[in-house]
């Protein structure tokens, strides 16, 4: 079974909308990139990278991530994480 993934390989990062209300206009922009890409989203809580998200962003071994509204948005540390192998 595949599962969803950008077709040029790419995973969209959006901080936890739910957190800050800077970061709405950002998610809905963000779903409609994902939705043109076939790109799925991962959701990141704060500066922290959940596990199950981690464990699914390895998964997909995206070829490129997008990070929504870049370090503003979503600290350096969580983009360090989900860019290690």
């Amino acid at each position: 079974m595949t599962e969803p993934r950008g077709s040029d390989g790419t995973v969209i990062v959006i901080d936890d909308p739910g957190r800050r209300a800077r970061v709405v206009p950002q998610t809905a922009s963000g779903a409609v990139a994902a939705g043109r890409a076939g790109a799925p989203i991962v959701l990141l809580a704060l500066a922290t990278v959940p596990a199950p998200t981690l464990a699914e962003v390895r998964r997909l071994d995206p070829a490129a991530l997008v990070i929504l509204g870049g370090l503003r948005s979503v600290p350096s540390g969580a983009v360090g994480i989900l860019d290690t192998p």
